[in-house]
């Protein structure tokens, strides 16, 4: 898979900077709007393909883990300030709530904390329309370096029939989710792997 990866992103990479240097350049507002249409396609496939790469190491085992000592105010923080922009156009409340027991610094592999928070928190704010999407982040009981995080939103919800599938890779929970909302159905898979 990784040199399906570098196949892929080469050209990839290629159309991404075309299309940045086009809409650098003196274009009409037409013109403009093609142009962000090809960004915005070729990045919505750099997901995908990120997505697949990540699927595939996890279940060879051969991801990466690089536990460190982190702030995880710190790495709450900048997952929700990736998906601000999309909550705010949504006009929906997203919010963390930290109990003040938690420690300020955990042992923990950053980059895959954000990782699961990015795609829970992502779902749960694309499947919001009205309302509010809250990550809580609360002690474990009898566990004192253990970390209980949450999601709670006022979205769409889950049929209780889909939640035994939820997790599988490719699936969603109604067929028309991915017409309607668009993604993969790799998210969730991928957040089930890295948190074991």
């Amino acid at each position: 898979m990784g040199i399906v990866s570098h196949e892929l992103r080469t050209p990839l990479n290629g159309i991404l900077g075309m299309a940045a240097i086009l809409e650098a350049g003196d274009i009409d507002a037409n013109q403009r709007k093609a142009v962000g249409a090809i960004r915005d396609a070729g990045e919505a496939l750099t997901v995908i393909i990120d997505d697949l790469i990540d699927l595939s190491r996890l279940d060879a085992g051969k991801a990466e883990i690089n536990i460190q000592t982190v702030s995880l105010m710190r790495v709450c923080d900048s997952s929700l300030q990736m998906l601000r922009v999309k909550a705010w156009e949504k006009k929906i409340d997203l919010t963390l709530h930290l109990d003040p027991l938690l420690p300020p610094l955990i042992r923990t592999d950053a980059g895959r904390l954000r990782q699961i928070l990015i795609n829970l928190v992502g779902n749960a704010v694309k499947f919001t329309d009205t309302g509010h999407v809250t990550l809580r982040a609360e002690p474990v009981a009898g566990d004192p370096s253990g970390v209980r995080l949450s999601v709670e939103d006022t979205g769409i919800g889950i049929p209780q029939d889909a939640l035994a599938d939820l997790f599988q890779p490719f699936h969603q929970a109604h067929k028309g989710f991915s017409r309607a909302y668009g993604g993969t159905g790799l998210g969730l898979s991928i957040v089930k792997r890295l948190a074991g």
